[in-house]
């Protein structure tokens, strides 16, 4: 339509221009107008002093909590529990696991079951392999109606923090770290979904994410060898 008022000539097209143009520049006015006339008013300076001066209270608080400058306490072994989820047998398992052992005075792994026979025949499956692998380490099944593995997680940390048997609560979550940022994608988000849950279902403990490189996994490969180079030999004459 443009285009044709266009060719039908100047001044006819500067006519049937002219009405929406006036319109919208009208419009913006009224657009400009309306935000200066809502402008809110310029705030005092008090303000600004009062909120300084809040922060500097805040900041100061957080120092005395922590005592910072203080010589703190000799440090002290105090019984802790490692909980660590896992899900299947695998290198990572086996590297949490061994983690855990070396962090916690006792450790203890954790696996969902939902309510559903394929899930209650994987957990049986993998209840088996883990007896036989023989970890020292018992394996706690949660079973749960929901499909969801935060909550069973989060109410069996939050019974244990009821029970005050041990003075630090520490839960392991073994997960890969890929060697490049778009792989993410390529693996479940079941570590930052239960670091999320953790730390808002729980009041008290401690989380530990630990990220494997794949480089970790894969065995040494010797580098290669470059081939000799073979001698050149020039045809002799034949005397």
């Amino acid at each position: 339509m443009i285009t044709g008022l266009n060719l039908w000539g100047v001044s006819e097209s500067a006519k049937v221009f002219t009405v929406p143009t006036v319109q919208f520049i009208v419009a913006i006015a009224a657009v400009i107008a309306g935000g200066l006339s809502r402008t809110q008013p310029a705030v005092p300076l008090d303000h600004h002093v009062g909120a300084a001066t809040e922060a500097a209270h805040r900041y100061a608080m957080i120092g005395a909590l922590l005592e910072l400058g203080k010589m703190p306490k000799p440090p002290s072994k105090k019984k802790s529990l490692v909980v660590v989820p896992v899900a299947s047998m695998s290198q990572l398992t086996s590297e949490g696991i061994s983690a855990a052992l070396s962090l916690g005075d006792d450790v203890v792994a954790v696996t969902v079951c939902f309510a559903d026979p394929e899930d209650e025949a994987a957990d049986v499956s993998f209840r088996y392999r883990w007896e036989e692998w023989h970890p020292n380490v018992p394996l706690i099944t949660l079973r749960t109606a929901h499909r969801s593995i935060t909550r069973p997680i989060v109410k069996y940390l939050c019974q244990i923090e009821a029970t005050d048997n041990y003075h630090r609560l520490v839960v392991l979550i073994p997960e890969v770290q890929p060697p490049k940022f778009w792989e993410y994608l390529l693996f479940n988000q079941r570590g930052a979904i239960l670091d999320h849950a953790i730390r808002h279902g729980t009041a008290n403990v401690v989380l530990c994410r630990l990220r494997y490189r794949l480089e970790q996994f894969a065995p040494a490969i010797p580098p290669r060898r470059s081939p000799l180079p073979r001698p050149r030999c020039r045809p002799g004459r034949v005397r």
